[in-house]
């Protein structure tokens, strides 16, 4: 008895990840859409890596439900990890993708992008490219961390509380971490906008 009743819990558990995969999955799509190169996209879709991701959280299920980490917290991270082993794996010695084509920071400009969008009007768009220029510049110099938090507080548009829950720290880390790296973007760059 004692047997089915763990095979059951086995079950349940698993139906659990299930649930939180498939409310995530739009999430996780969009993140590896994002960071795939279009060189590493013509051997790797996103999609390969969303399944990548789900055998190996699948695989750590069980130790996540016994600590008290957070299952989206374990996921993301997950998520990273596929994305960084495809990235190795292609980009080897002999098998480097970058030989096939050049590896643009598409990444990085995207989210330069959005912040600049975000942080101006459409009367100022003539401005954006420089404004795009300094954050780019900007953005490079931070820790991926704060990268990560940026990225999530303007693509995702998530609030504190999430970013917070999926990077598996405090709100107020999360909070600080955005407000250093938007600190860091000089003033001067951005007065026009500030003083409208």
């Amino acid at each position: 008895m004692d047997s089915q009743g763990s095979i059951v819990r086995s079950l349940a558990d698993q139906a659990d990840l299930g649930l939180l995969f498939q409310q995530e999955e739009g999430f996780l799509l969009r993140m590896f859409e994002r960071r795939l190169s279009p060189a590493l996209r013509k051997r790797v879709g996103p999609e390969t890596l969303l399944q990548d991701t789900y055998l190996k959280v699948q695989q750590s299920w069980p130790k996540v439900l016994e600590t008290a980490q957070s299952p989206k917290h374990a996921l993301y991270r997950a998520a990273k990890e596929c994305l960084v082993e495809t990235w190795r794996k292609h980009t080897r010695q002999r098998n480097d993708v970058r030989v096939e084509a050049h590896w643009p920071d598409h990444a990085s400009e995207e989210l330069c992008s959005v912040i600049a969008a975000s942080l101006t009007s459409p009367s100022e768009a003539v401005r954006r490219k420089e404004i795009v220029a300094v954050i780019r510049e900007v953005v490079a110099q931070l820790d991926e961390i704060d990268r990560e938090v940026l990225e999530l507080r303007y693509y995702e548009g998530l609030k504190y509380d999430a970013i917070a829950d999926l990077l598996g720290v405090t709100k107020n880390t999360a909070m600080q971490r955005h407000s250093r790296a938007l600190k860091r973007i000089p003033v001067k760059a951005l007065k026009g906008l500030l003083d409208t």
